[in-house]
C-alpha cells in the first residue's frame, strides 16, 4: 500500500510536544492515518482508522500493516518500504492511488491512499499514510456508468453502448476473420397492445422480451434495445446458417411468453426478425443493421411472426 512517496523535513525547533499536536489533530481527522516506521511497523494508528478497519489501535501498533492489507498487494507494499528505506528516493512523490483495504471481518473495500516519508530528528525514516474510504464513491461511479449504458426499462444495452460494443466485435471479426451475424427483432402489433392495455403493460410486453432473449444468448452474445419495441443481438461467431437458428429459437421462445393482468386477462405477443452476416464491405454497425432492418421488414410483409435474411446472407 505504500507506494505514493513525498518527502516531509521535520521542522526546524522541533519539540517533543509537536508529537502530542500531531496526535491530537490526527484523532479528529476524517481520515484514517497510520505512521509507520522504516521497518513497517505502526507506530500510530488513529481513530478514523480504528472505525475504518474495526481494529483498536492497541492491538496494531508494534504489529506490521498486514492485517489490513489484502494478501495480494502485501509484496508490493514490503517491496515499496524496503526500497525507499534503502535508497531515500522518493520516485511517486505524493501521488495518491487507488487501492483495496482488508476489514477485520475479512471483507475488502476500495480506498484512495497518500503516503509521505520524512527523516526525523535521528535521521531514521518514518511514513505517513492518509486513507480515505471511497466505497460510497465507487458505488455512485457504477451507478452512473449503469445509466450511461443500460436501458432503464429492461437492464440491457441501451443503444449507445450496443453500437460501441458492436463495432469494437466488427473490427475482431474482420482482423481475425471470423464470422459474425446481426439480428433485429420488433414486436408484432405493439400499437395495439399499447392501445389496448395501456403503456404500464406495453413496458411489461418489452421487459418480458428482453428477458426472454437474453436467457436463450450466450455470454458472448450482444443484445441492445434500439429504441421503442426494437432490439437488436450481436452473434460472434456465427455464420448465417447458425444465426437463422438462434434466431428461430429466439422466436418461438417470445411467441410462448404471456402476461397475466390483474383482472385476469391474458397479454401474448410476437416478434418479427430480421438476419444479416456481416460482410467484408461492412466497417461500422450502420450497413449491417440497414440489411437486417430490410430483413426485418420483409418478415413483417410475409405475416409477421417469423425470421427473415438478408437477401445476401
Amino acid at each position: 500500500m505504500l507506494l505514493g512517496i513525498a518527502r516531509l523535513t521535520t521542522a526546524p525547533g522541533r519539540t517533543d510536544n509537536s508529537d502530542a499536536k500531531f496526535h491530537s489533530l490526527a484523532n479528529v481527522a476524517a481520515d484514517a492515518i497510520i505512521t509507520i516506521d522504516e521497518h513497517g511497523t505502526i507506530q500510530s494508528f488513529n481513530l478514523c482508522a480504528e472505525r475504518m478497519f474495526g481494529r483498536s489501535a492497541e492491538s496494531m501498533i508494534g504489529q506490521k500493516l498486514h492485517p489490513i492489507i489484502p494478501e495480494r498487494y502485501r509484496r508490493l507494499h514490503d517491496d515499496g518500504v524496503s526500497r525507499v528505506s534503502r535508497s531515500g528516493e522518493t520516485p511517486f512523490d505524493g501521488e495518491t492511488r487507488e487501492f483495496h483495504a482488508l476489514r477485520k471481518d475479512g471483507s475488502e473495500f476500495p480506498i484512495e491512499l497518500t503516503v509521505a516519508s520524512w527523516f526525523g530528528e535521528d535521521r531514521r525514516l518514518s511514513f505517513i499514510g492518509i486513507i480515505r474510504d471511497i466505497t460510497e464513491r465507487k458505488r455512485l461511479e457504477a451507478e452512473l456508468r449503469q445509466l450511461a449504458t443500460t436501458d432503464p426499462l429492461t437492464g440491457i444495452l441501451n443503444r449507445r453502448r450496443f453500437t460501441e460494443l458492436t463495432t469494437q466485435e466488427i473490427h475482431r471479426a474482420h482482423r481475425l476473420r471470423h464470422p459474425l451475424t446481426l439480428i433485429m427483432l420488433d414486436i408484432d402489433w405493439f400499437k395495439r397492445i399499447n392501445d389496448a392495455f395501456g403503456h404500464t403493460v406495453g413496458d411489461r410486453v418489452i421487459q418480458s422480451l428482453a428477458s426472454a432473449c437474453a436467457s436463450e444468448l450466450r455470454e458472448i452474445d450482444i443484445l441492445g434495445r434500439l429504441g421503442g419495441e426494437e432490439f437488436a443481438v450481436v452473434l460472434p461467431e456465427l455464420g448465417a446458417s447458425g444465426s437463422l437458428e438462434v434466431a428461430e429459437r429466439l422466436r418461438q421462445k417470445v411467441e410462448g411468453l404471456q402476461i397475466t393482468l390483474n383482472d385476469g386477462r391474458i397479454v401474448r405477443f410476437t416478434c418479427s426478425l430480421g438476419v444479416a452476416v456481416l460482410k467484408d464491405t461492412d466497417q461500422s454497425p450502420d450497413t449491417l443493421l440497414v440489411r437486417a432492418d430490410n430483413a426485418l421488414y420483409r418478415a413483417k410483409r410475409d405475416g409477421r411472426n417469423c425470421v427473415r435474411a438478408a437477401s445476401d446472407s
